[in-house]
């Protein structure tokens, strides 16, 4: 987030200033650190505004837990447009950079649920000069180079991870090179079938190995979308989080209360980056890629000891894990064996409807990994809140060996897990495992803890997705007989909401 790139420019010998949560109505706000010589960056956060301000429901939030005291109403929606507009307006000439999750996933044409309607790239709305996708540490870097090299913004149109823009006169097989042009903005919004097509290609060019460079005419402009960024090394990522962080909020919230999502995650520990699962609902496939980059055992395990000394440290540290915790240095095999030029192969799921011959599933790692953080002096409990792939469990000799650690030590006696539905038409659709595959799981949950001697003090809690696309009552029917048939009295459900972006939204 904010944070991480902030720490990497101070890293670059560049100095850097945070504008948190500034009133659009307020140009003070917005002036406050001067004009700064390369560029704004903008982001909304951690989460979509509309998302963040918006219940499923369409209904204004009453909370927000990203802001200090949970008060709502401290980010404007489409926030990135929004504060983009106001920079332009006070430093017109100053370049404006959005990145972070909001921006990656409206990129291109999407469908914003919230207003009911398909907008055009945030890039082309907001008036931005450049769009950072995806992780945005080297793309950074390489945009910083550019710049301080005085080739202005139009050294950076050949970087990976950026969206920019091209008048409508310019011959792109001149300044784009190789392209696929994707229905145009006014297409999607008068077709559906365009609007998929959009989607469809936008999906099968999310490999840094093979996608193409995607160009989308909007009434304005060209948006040009760079091919995706290379994923960091292993040593690249560690030198990421050794960067110095304070791990507290920006001192502007100090005197204003807590802030709920930081609390959460206080003392969590990032392991790796990247989810192969691409689930279909899920938007972590275009932000972050399907690559999983792992850090290093030794660079989690100091940043655990690191934490654990912390005088406000409470033993306890809060998740170990990445989009999915037990996916840690899995991997492709035909990308070990030195086939990075080629890639892995164009599915956007290593894991559905069945894992792929090549991926690696190896749990030993990730057990290994969190004996070591449980075995570190002042931690006493640890939890791993990302969740597991409780499909991947049963296709490792290892598996069962972390579903009782994770039982055992690693649960607080509550295990949640994303069930996300039990109709086999609702799994199809969302590009999840099958009944059957929860049903084993769940009566393997059932045997193991009895083994463990901790039947009747341990609770499972499955997480559900209400009203995905294709769902039907009788498939609402199905989840409260699987509740009674498995003695489920806790569950937690959520309604789903159209990511933009990602394949549901096309349902």
């Amino acid at each position: 987030g904010v944070a991480v790139i902030a720490r990497l420019l101070e890293d670059m010998g560049l100095r850097v200033g945070i504008i948190a949560q500034p009133n659009p109505r307020r140009v003070v706000d917005f002036t406050q650190l001067g004009e700064p010589r390369l560029f704004f960056g903008v982001t909304s956060g951690c989460s979509d505004s509309m998302l963040n301000n918006y219940s499923p429901t369409r209904r204004p939030r009453k909370i927000d837990n990203y802001s200090p005291g949970r008060l709502p109403g401290k980010r404007p929606d489409h926030a990135p447009i929004v504060y983009t507009r106001s920079l332009k307006e006070v430093f017109p000439n100053v370049p404006v950079i959005l990145g972070g999750i909001e921006a990656s996933l409206r990129r291109l044409a999407h469908f914003d649920f919230f207003d009911d309607e398909v907008k055009m790239s945030i890039l082309a709305e907001s008036g931005a000069d450049l769009l950072v996708y995806g992780q945005g540490e080297r793309t950074m870097r390489e945009i910083v180079d550019e710049l301080r090299e005085g080739k202005g913004l139009s050294g950076c149109r050949k970087i990976r991870g950026v969206v920019w823009r091209a008048s409508l006169d310019e011959k792109l097989e001149a300044t784009v090179g190789e392209h696929t042009m994707v229905p145009s903005f006014e297409e999607t919004v008068q077709s559906k079938d365009a609007f998929y097509d959009m989607a469809k290609t936008n999906l099968h060019n999310m490999d840094p190995h093979f996608a193409k460079v995607l160009v989308q005419e909007h009434p304005n402009a060209y948006v040009v979308i760079n091919k995706p960024q290379i994923p960091l090394s292993t040593a690249e990522l560690d030198e990421v989080y050794e960067l110095e962080y304070t791990r507290t909020p920006h001192p502007k919230y100090k005197k204003q209360g807590a802030i709920p999502a930081f609390e959460t995650v206080k003392f969590s520990i990032m392991t790796h980056r990247g989810c192969n699962a691409g689930c279909n609902f899920c938007p972590i496939y275009f932000h972050q890629g399907r690559y999983i980059t792992s850090r290093s055992e030794e660079n989690i395990v100091d940043e655990v000891e690191h934490v654990s000394k912390f005088h406000y440290f409470r033993n306890v540290i809060s998740n170990v894990g990445g989009p999915v915790g037990n996916v840690y240095k899995s991997q492709c095999a035909k990308l070990d064996e030195g086939a990075e030029a080629d890639g892995a192969c164009e599915r956007p799921s290593c894991t559905y409807p069945d894992p792929c011959k090549n991926l690696t599933i190896d749990q030993k790692p990730y057990l290994d990994l969190l004996k070591q953080v449980l075995a570190v002096e002042n931690v006493r409990q640890a939890f791993i809140a990302s969740g597991v792939r409780y499909d991947l469990l049963e296709h490792d000799e290892h598996g069962q060996e972390l579903l009782e650690l994770l039982i055992e030590r690693l649960s607080g006696r509550q295990f949640k897990t994303a069930v996300v539905h039990v109709s086999d038409s609702v799994n199809r659709r969302a590009g999840k495992y099958t009944t059957e595959t929860t049903e084993r799981f769940m009566d393997n949950c059932v045997s193991t803890v009895k083994k463990l001697g901790m039947d009747g003090d341990f609770e499972i809690i499955p997480y559900f997705t209400a009203s995905h696309p294709g769902s039907t009552m009788e498939d609402a029917l199905d989840v409260a007989m699987f509740l009674k048939e498995h003695g489920l009295e806790r569950i937690q459900i959520h309604d789903f909401v159209p990511t933009p972006g990602t394949a549901s939204e096309c349902m």
